[in-house]
């Protein structure tokens, strides 16, 4: 009698362990997704500020129409742009790995540093560019690298809020 009232005892127990391990599972994972929707937000917020910038130039009553169409563009480019980003974070989140392909650095830095412009100029913040390498291409992720340099292009921008300069600088090794 005492042996089954201690193995009851031990189900109860054991059931109990399994119970908390099931909620500390739910509790991990709610926490994961709470991590992966903070670097989605910190992702997405740049190109959603230039949106938010360039859709409000555009609507401004001394635009004219060149200057709606090329905001639109740059609207479309960075809907686009985060459109890309969504595809590739779903990849990533899914196990499968992003595309790499040769990217010319120039090109990346201007295009990362135009999506930013109407933020720069709105903080007085000046880009200075030296690529000390030409026009050097490189493998990889072009939605990686590109959202790698718009957040430190970003970043830096909201560290100077009284202006600034943020100087871009490559070279070939």
């Amino acid at each position: 009698r005492k042996l089954r009232e201690r193995v009851q005892e031990l189900e109860r127990l054991h059931e109990e362990v399994t119970v908390n391990q099931l909620q500390l599972l739910r509790a991990e994972r709610l926490v994961a997704a709470g991590q992966l929707a903070a670097v989605l937000a910190h992702d997405l917020k740049a190109p959603l500020i230039s949106i938010g910038l360039m859709a409000r130039a555009a609507a401004s009553a001394d635009s004219d129409a060149a200057a709606v169409r090329a905001a639109l563009e740059h609207i479309g480019r960075e809907i686009l742009r985060v459109e890309e980003y969504l595809r590739d974070f779903a990849r990533s989140a899914g196990g499968g790995s992003g595309k790499t392909e040769l990217i010319d650095v120039g090109e990346l830095i201007d295009g990362c540093l135009g999506l930013l412009r109407g933020l720069m100029a709105r903080n007085k913040v000046e880009s200075v560019v030296g690529l000390g390498h030409g026009r050097a291409r490189v493998k990889g992720s072009a939605v990686e690298l590109r959202q790698v340099v718009t957040n430190l292009l970003h970043n830096s921008v909201e560290a100077m809020p009284d202006g600034g300069r943020i100087t871009v600088s490559t070279a070939a090794d």
